[in-house]
């Protein structure tokens, strides 16, 4: 319907309160864009339209061919506002031009904007031009069409808008033959700002171990880089994001991350940020030797032998343990000529716990070989026992404490043992001819000849050492000697 003539007549006499243009700082922001849509009479029209303002403005078109031009332009304000901006047409062939355009406005927000056009052939044309604007926001903008031939023109122009917020405007239109064009134009408005130049930085699973030691590296930079450069202090290098990288060697590397965007690149420098050392020496406490043979009632000595001592060695405590008690006993113990304050459990036993220290720095860095104590083991019974270790302490002279391994060893007591053949091998078991007790058959043949005198000359300490001396003491001295020898020969 026509507006009502009571408020033509405020309109007028509004306009004689408020005769000038009003001006006023405002953006508007990012847009939809629909196209061009012509609604019916009695429709409502609903579209965004983005703009802000600051203040609050009437103006009133009072008569025929009067025309009203508003201009809003802001340039470099942080957050603007407009409310209630009224623009009134109240007769035939009046114009009004509102203008807004706005530069580099971060905030901005525009609240109940209304423009009445009252009669036919009023022309109205809204233009909104928006540049650089980071988030807007407009709220019940309302356009009043009274009457026939009204004609409303809103023009939406902008670059480079984002994060827009855009409520419903709201156009009436109130009778027929009138209709409300609306025209979007859109120049980049939705196109995102240029992207900054990334800050490079990253994180590491770890930063230090032994070789080999794998680093998983993870990308932590902001400004949504596109590419990735890493270097790893060692030569090698990797355009993954979250690169995965495996240091070989021992040392202290420096790592470097440049990020890559559009907008340009920032390198992260962390200097000796990896650390890798070398893995520890392979240490083993191991018997010689590892395989003994001995008669019953027979002794043998087995050294407990330690590989290697990269740092030194200040002091161990190691027990060493028959696995089967009947068929030996340990019964004596030796200790290097650098081994201090000696101890061990009371002897004999199947199980002896040793421990000395080195106060004197002997042993020293790097050494290999190192024995730490002899043992002697007698034979008990027939069968075969293994001699373990178990190593409490070995501690080197930089105040740590070497990781070992450990090697067995075998012992078997038989009741007489097989010569050694020098041709290779052993002899069959000596024999006892004459059943005296004495074992004067060495070579197993079944007789005494001159080939058994020759092998006990020659294996004197084998019996002194692995047979029971009893057998072979021929001349009860209770030790094996030439005259053992001599005694033989005349059995011949």
């Amino acid at each position: 319907m026509p507006l009502p003539r009571f408020l033509i007549g405020w309109v007028l006499i509004a306009l004689l309160l408020i005769p000038a243009v009003g001006a006023l700082n405002v953006t508007a922001g990012g847009i939809t864009v629909n196209g061009t849509d012509t609604f019916s009479e009695g429709t409502l029209a609903s579209f965004s339209i983005p703009t802000t303002a600051e203040a609050r403005t009437n103006v009133f078109v009072a008569d025929d061919d009067a025309r009203a031009d508003i201009t809003l332009t802001a340039t470099g304000i942080t957050t603007t506002k407009i409310n209630r901006t009224n623009v009134f047409v109240a007769d035939d062939d009046a114009r009004a031009d509102i203008t807004l355009t706005t530069t580099s406005i971060a905030t901005t927000k525009i609240n109940r904007t209304n423009v009445f056009v009252a009669d036919d052939d009023t022309r109205v044309n809204i233009t909104l031009t928006t540049t650089s604007i980071a988030t807007t926001k407009i709220t019940r903008t309302n356009v009043f069409v009274a009457d026939d031939d009204t004609r409303v023109n809103i023009t939406l122009t902008g670059t480079t808008i984002t994060t827009p917020h855009i409520p419903i405007t709201t156009f009436f239109i109130s009778n027929h033959d009138v209709s409300a064009t609306e025209t979007l134009s859109d120049p980049g408005i939705i196109e995102p700002p240029a992207p900054s130049a990334p800050v490079a930085n990253f994180t590491a699973s770890t930063t230090s171990g032994t070789v080999p030691l794998t680093v998983q590296f993870t990308d932590t930079s902001s400004g949504n880089p596109t590419n990735w450069s890493w270097t790893f202090g060692d030569n090698t290098t990797s355009t993954a994001q979250h690169p995965a990288h495996t240091y070989t060697a021992p040392g202290t590397y420096t790592v470097d991350l440049t990020a890559t965007n559009a907008a340009g690149n920032d390198t992260e420098t962390k200097s000796g940020y990896i650390t890798v050392t070398a893995s520890p020496a392979e240490n083993t406490l191991s018997f010689d030797p590892a395989i003994s043979e001995v008669a019953i009632g027979a002794t043998s000595n087995i050294t407990v032998v330690l590989s290697s001592v990269p740092d030194g060695l200040a002091g161990y405590n190691i027990t060493v343990a028959l696995s089967d008690p009947s068929v030996g006993e340990i019964v004596g113990i030796c200790y290097p000529t650098w081994a201090n304050m000696p101890m061990n459990s009371n002897l004999p036993t199947d199980a002896v716990y040793v421990q000395a220290v080195d106060l004197g720095g002997s042993v020293g860095s790097g050494a290999t070989d190192v024995a730490l104590c002899t043992l002697t083991v007698r034979g008990d019974a027939p069968g075969t026992t293994n001699l373990t270790i178990t190593a409490t302490k070995v501690d080197d002279t930089i105040g740590g404490r070497y990781e070992v391994t450990v090697t067995d060893a075998t012992l078997t007591v038989q009741n007489i043992l097989p010569f050694p053949n020098p041709a290779g091998g052993y002899f069959p078991p000596p024999t006892d001819p004459d059943g005296d007790g004495l074992y004067e058959d060495l070579d197993g043949n079944g007789f005494i000849g001159f080939n058994d005198v020759v092998i006990y000359y020659q294996n004197m300490n084998f019996i002194e050492s692995k047979q029971p001396l009893a057998a072979f003491d021929y001349d009860g001295s209770g030790f094996v000697g030439f005259n053992d020898v001599v005694i033989l020969y005349r059995m011949v």
